[in-house]
């Protein structure tokens, strides 16, 4: 070994040429690896979160937290399940083993469970969100504001925040694209009043009827605007 090195340092040549090819297998090594500033991880957690406006954080611990976690847990992948009631909230947090290494198919499993006890939870609680996507290194947010002396439109912001998402959604390296916060729409429906009492029909009969899948209802004359608050 000491012979190697001495006649290293004595040769300049033998020198200059390790040198160089230690510099080139670097330059080789650098290239070929695969580098990313923000590498998408694979992502083992999600969250799923359903509303129930009005209920009781026992109410909803009996009625949506705890019929989902029992229907989740058929999901053999899965290794932790959390549930947090609140007032007017269901949050389930899922993880899964770490001997999972496509989680596509998992959520996707996990998605059709939760829709198919959808019919079980009361009806304001049909509404429950797995959101997956949770393992990203980068996360770019954008809120809209209204600007301006006049009263905010949020019919208007909507519009925007929609043509943006679409943009942003279009964009090179863009996984994907969410709008957070979209107005909820309500339907007003004003009642002729002289056409109901010619019809012998009260209000309540016509909201009870439009609450039905199938509304057959006589020639009433309406007028329907939508507003969006």
């Amino acid at each position: 070994m000491n012979k190697f090195i001495n006649a290293i340092v004595n040769n300049g040549r033998i020198a200059s040429l390790l040198i160089a090819l230690l510099v080139v297998a670097g330059l080789g090594a650098i290239s070929s690896l695969p580098r990313m500033e923000d590498p998408h991880i694979t992502n083992r957690f999600a969250t799923v979160v359903t509303q129930y406006p009005g209920a009781s954080a026992n109410r909803v611990e009996a009625l949506v937290s705890e019929p989902l976690e029992n229907e989740l847990r058929r999901l053999e992948e899965v290794k932790l399940i959390q549930s947090t009631s609140r007032p007017g909230f269901s949050v389930l947090q899922l993880e899964l083993k770490d001997t999972v290494t496509n989680t596509v198919p998992v959520w996707s499993r996990a998605r059709d469970l939760i829709n198919d006890i959808q019919y079980q939870l009361p009806l304001e609680a049909q509404n429950s969100v797995l959101d997956d996507q949770l393992g990203y290194a980068n996360t770019l947010i954008l809120g809209l504001t209204w600007q301006g002396a006049s009263q905010s439109d949020i019919t208007i912001i909507n519009r925007y925040a929609k043509a943006l998402e679409n943009k942003l959604r279009n964009l090179n390296g863009t996984d994907f694209a969410q709008l957070y916060g979209q107005p909820n729409e309500e339907i007003l429906v004003a009642l002729d009043t002289d056409k109901l009492t010619q019809l012998a029909l009260t209000p309540s009969q016509i909201a009870n009827a439009l609450s039905k899948p199938i509304v057959k209802l006589p020639r009433v004359v309406l007028i329907m605007r939508i507003s969006v608050h």
